[in-house]
């Protein structure tokens, strides 16, 4: 997030994506479950680590990892002191730190190497272009220590027009049939709008799954792969 998108997201974005996000992010809870999980395999002692939550908005996927794993020092980073104070409201309690800093301040700072055993981020990542992607995975990559584990949920871009056509209607038959299960009266074509707006907005800049699994192979993670993936929404990471 940029300062100018940092702007716009502490007037009206931030409120509308924690309205919506369990609706409108595809098998959000079940993503985040796993990556939970698979913090779980990675460490056999949760004890005593400290764990970066890159873009963590309203704290939701730290509060997933914390509640099985509360001996362990948490920072959690956003670019919106609207996400930030909503954070601070979920969390409470000792080994929490947040940080108001968008990854353009982020990126602007020599690393702490080897500060970290996990990172971790959930739908924030997409907002960089190409470059800063590599900058970031590079920092992050520095920022971990030797075994460390990177985790990135986030939105991807298809690999062609045909496969982006069948993953949005992947998506919006998902969001129909969620809002059908909660009873939720959400007209039908608010929700299929709904990929044509993400594409629309110049803050989404996604970019492709194979690209970036790629680019964090250049960097040196090891361990590279996906985890799990459903329409344009991908679990990924690697090891340090």
């Amino acid at each position: 997030m940029t300062d100018d998108e940092k702007k716009h997201w502490d007037q009206s974005g931030a409120k509308s994506y924690l309205q919506y996000a369990d609706l409108m992010v595809v098998e959000r809870k079940r993503t985040l479950t796993i990556l939970e999980k698979l913090f779980a395999y990675h460490f056999q002692q949760r004890k005593g680590l400290t764990l970066l939550d890159l873009g963590c908005g309203d704290g939701f996927v730290t509060e997933v990892i914390r509640s099985k794993n509360p001996d362990n020092i948490f920072y959690l980073m956003d670019g919106s002191n609207f996400m930030i104070e909503r954070a601070k409201e979920r969390l409470k309690g000792s080994g929490l730190f947040f940080l108001t800093e968008t990854f353009e301040r982020y990126l602007a700072k020599s690393p702490d190497a080897g500060k970290y055993d996990c990172v971790y981020s959930a739908n924030a990542i997409h907002h960089l272009d190409w470059w800063d992607k590599k900058r970031l995975y590079s920092k992050v990559f520095r920022e971990l220590k030797p075994g460390g584990l990177f985790i990135n949920t986030d939105p991807v871009a298809p690999a062609s027009d045909r496969s982006e056509q069948w993953q949005f209607h992947l998506w919006r038959d998902w969001m129909r049939e969620s809002a059908e299960a909660r009873n939720l009266a959400v007209k039908t074509e608010l929700i299929n709008c709904v990929p044509s707006e993400y594409k629309r907005r110049p803050e989404n800049k996604p970019d492709g799954l194979l690209e970036q699994l790629q680019m964090l192979q250049e960097t040196g993670f090891r361990n590279v792969d996906c985890f799990y993936k459903y329409a344009i929404f991908a679990l990924f990471g690697g090891t340090r």
